[in-house]
C-alpha cells in the first residue's frame, strides 16, 4: 500500500473511532446468550450436520463442490430435489438456492427490476435489500415511511407503470413486524407486486415456522426470500417464488448466472435445517413464554425506552454512541453476551442495546439481566 492510500485509510479510520464508529472483529462474550441469531437453539443442538451428512450419504454424493455455476457444470439432481422440497415446505411452486440472504435478494430484486418498474421499500429494510436497488436498472426507487401503508398507497397511486413493493416481515433492529394484511390489500388496489424478506421470521413466525407470506394473495406475492443464517442455524438462502418466475431469474439474475453453484453439503444443510424447523414446535411454544416473560419485566421498567415486539427481537433504546457501548460494555463485564447497535445499522439518535432471546435461554436468566440493567 503506498503512503497515499495508508495516510487516507489511517485518517478514515481515526475519524470513526474519534466518533464511536469504529468497529472490530470480537470473539462473543461468553455467559448468557442474548446475542445470537440462533432463535430456535438448532445450531446448539448440531443435528444438521449429522442428518445433512445422512442426506448426502443417502444420496450416495461424495464430491466436495459443485463443478461451476448453474448454467454450466454446476446443476445437479440433488440440488433440484433439495429445491422441489425446500419450495413445498414453504407452499411455492419453486425455488433456488444462494450461498446467503445477501446474495439471495441481489438475485430476486435485479432480476425483477427494468426501466420500466418503480421500486417502493420500507426505510429500515436491511442493507442487502438497498444495495440491491441501488444496483438495479429500476427506473426509480421510493422510500416510504416505516410500516406506514397510508403513506405507501399514497406513493403507489401518485405512480403509473410496473410497481415493486419490498419489504421484511420480520425488521431485525426494532422487532417489528409488516402489517401485511393491509399491505395485500393496499398492492392488491394497485397492482403492485411484492418481494418479501422472510430472514428473521422464518422459524419463529407462522405456521410450523414458515414465515408470513401465506398473507399475501398469490397475484401479489412475486418471490419470498428465506434467509438460513438466523433460526435455520446453518448459513445460505432461498428464494421460494412460481415456477415462471424461477425461469426467469435463470435467465436474467447475475449472482445467480455468475456465481458458483452451492455444493451438495451446503444444499444438505439447509434441505435439513427446514425439516427441524418445520418439527420445532416445543422450541416455538418456550421461545414464546420467554418473550412474554421478558416484556412482563420490561413494561415495568418506566424510566427505559423498550420498543414494542411480540418477536424475539428486543431492543432497548439509548440514544448516543458512547452510552450505548458503555451500556453494553457493563452487560458484557457481567456475564451478558450483547451488543450496541450504532450508525449506520439503526439511524442516528435511535443506537439501542438488541437482546435477541432463544429457546434455551431461561427465565432465571432474564431475571439476572434485568437486575443488571438496573445498575446502569
Amino acid at each position: 500500500m503506498n503512503t497515499s492510500w495508508k495516510h487516507s485509510i489511517t485518517e478514515s479510520l481515526e475519524k470513526r473511532r474519534t466518533e464511536g464508529r469504529l468497529r472490530f472483529l470480537e470473539m462473543p462474550v461468553q455467559g448468557i446468550d442474548f446475542l445470537s441469531n440462533d432463535y430456535l437453539g438448532l445450531n446448539k443442538k448440531g443435528n444438521i450436520t449429522s442428518d445433512a451428512m445422512a442426506i448426502l450419504d443417502q444420496w450416495k454424493i461424495t464430491n466436495s463442490g459443485s463443478g461451476g455455476s448453474r448454467l454450466l457444470s454446476g446443476n445437479y439432481p440433488f440440488i433440484e430435489y433439495a429445491e422441489e422440497q425446500l419450495a413445498e415446505n414453504f407452499g411455492f411452486e419453486n425455488a433456488l438456492i444462494f450461498a446467503s440472504g445477501y446474495q439471495a435478494n441481489l438475485a430476486v430484486i435485479s432480476a425483477a427490476c427494468n426501466r420500466h418498474v418503480t421500486v417502493f421499500y420500507d426505510e429500515l429494510v436491511h442493507a442487502s435489500i438497498i444495495d440491491a436497488v441501488r444496483l438495479s436498472t429500476c427506473r426509480d426507487a421510493v422510500k416510504f415511511r416505516h410500516n406506514d401503508m397510508d403513506h405507501l398507497n399514497e406513493l403507489l397511486g401518485k405512480t403509473e407503470g410496473q410497481k415493486l413493493v419490498i419489504t421484511e416481515s420480520l425488521f431485525s433492529m426494532d422487532g417489528d413486524e409488516c402489517p401485511l394484511a393491509t399491505l395485500n390489500e393496499i398492492c392488491f388496489s394497485h397492482d403492485a407486486v411484492v418481494i418479501l424478506d422472510e430472514a428473521h421470521s422464518l422459524g419463529v413466525l407462522g405456521p410450523k415456522g414458515i414465515g408470513m407470506s401465506h398473507l399475501l394473495h398469490s397475484d401479489v406475492l412475486l418471490a419470498s426470500m428465506y434467509g438460513f443464517g438466523k433460526a435455520g442455524a446453518c448459513e445460505g438462502a432461498v428464494v421460494a417464488c412460481s415456477s415462471i418466475y424461477k425461469n426467469w431469474m435463470v435467465n436474467q439474475s447475475r449472482p445467480l448466472i455468475f456465481s458458483t453453484a452451492p455444493s451438495p453439503f451446503f444444499v444438505a444443510s439447509i434441505l435439513a435445517a427446514s425439516e427441524l424447523l418445520l418439527q420445532a414446535e416445543d422450541e416455538r411454544s418456550n421461545l414464546q413464554k420467554l418473550i412474554l416473560a421478558f416484556r412482563n419485566q420490561a413494561t415495568t421498567q418506566t424510566n427505559n425506552h423498550w420498543l414494542d415486539s411480540r418477536t424475539p427481537i428486543q431492543g432497548l433504546l439509548i440514544p448516543g454512541n458512547d452510552r450505548v457501548m458503555q451500556a453494553a460494555e457493563h452487560l458484557q463485564k457481567r456475564g451478558i453476551s450483547v451488543k450496541g447497535i450504532r450508525k449506520p445499522s439503526v439511524p442516528e439518535g435511535a443506537e439501542r442495546i438488541r437482546i435477541c432471546l432463544h429457546a434455551y435461554n431461561t427465565e432465571q436468566e432474564i431475571e439476572i439481566f434485568f437486575e443488571e440493567l438496573k445498575k446502569i
